[in-house]
């Protein structure tokens, strides 16, 4: 986790090197998030605003991976952009015809028989699990460090396999000046319309009373 957050500390401040810096990620991505609002603050630049969406506490990530019925959350809904970010070429192309392709199979029965999409997953599976294998560990190899800035949470209403409330005191005990916002839908669904336009607005208020403009 520390290595993503230092790639992406140096494309932030490439692309901005005065700050001040607002900082926001989904569920893996909010763990990622806070180690690089951590890393900014610590080379002494501003952090306006950091904000986590459903993000568990790293500890349920050590949890047996190989067992799916227990995968927790945090770990099995990995940040798809930091995938996408780290393939190139084909990979890139092949990829999101796969998140198509797994879509499409929840809508109608799709024929197996010799399709293209099928051929490129075979080509990228390999790829897409060393690179999920990578997000796993490292997820469960890091340990948040104190925060001493606001952190906003933006947690789904209704929970899944894991009760968020046993996060709350764990995220606490590192960021104490934390604000909880509640966002109808699961984690699944949070980011999907309709609940997504909540999310916005909810976003959108928060930075408006943190920062002043959005």
């Amino acid at each position: 986790v520390e290595v993503m957050a230092e790639n992406y500390v140096r494309d932030i401040i490439s692309n901005n090197p005065k700050g001040p810096y607002k900082i926001c990620g989904y569920s893996f991505g909010g763990i990622v998030a806070y180690e690089i609002a951590l890393q900014l603050s610590a080379m002494g630049r501003k952090v306006d605003f950091l904000g986590m969406i459903d993000t568990y506490w790293p500890e349920y990530s050590r949890i047996d991976f190989n067992n799916g019925k227990d995968r927790p959350v945090a770990a099995h809904l990995l940040d798809q952009v930091s995938i996408y970010r780290r393939l190139k070429g084909t990979d890139r192309r092949t990829f999101i015809a796969r998140r198509l392709h797994d879509g499409l199979k929840k809508l109608r029965p799709v024929n197996n028989a010799g399709g293209a999409v099928e051929e490129l997953e075979e080509h990228n599976s390999e790829v897409i699990k060393s690179i999920t294998k990578a997000n796993e560990q490292a997820l469960m190899d890091y340990f948040p460090k104190s925060y001493g800035g606001r952190v906003h949470i933006f947690r789904a209403q209704e929970k899944l396999e894991l009760d968020f409330e046993d996060t709350v005191s764990s995220w606490r005990s590192v960021a104490p000046d934390i604000v909880f916002t509640e966002v109808p839908g699961n984690h699944f669904t949070m980011i999907k319309e309709p609940s997504v336009r909540t999310l916005a607005q909810k976003l959108r208020a928060s930075l408006l009373e943190d920062v002043g403009d959005v």
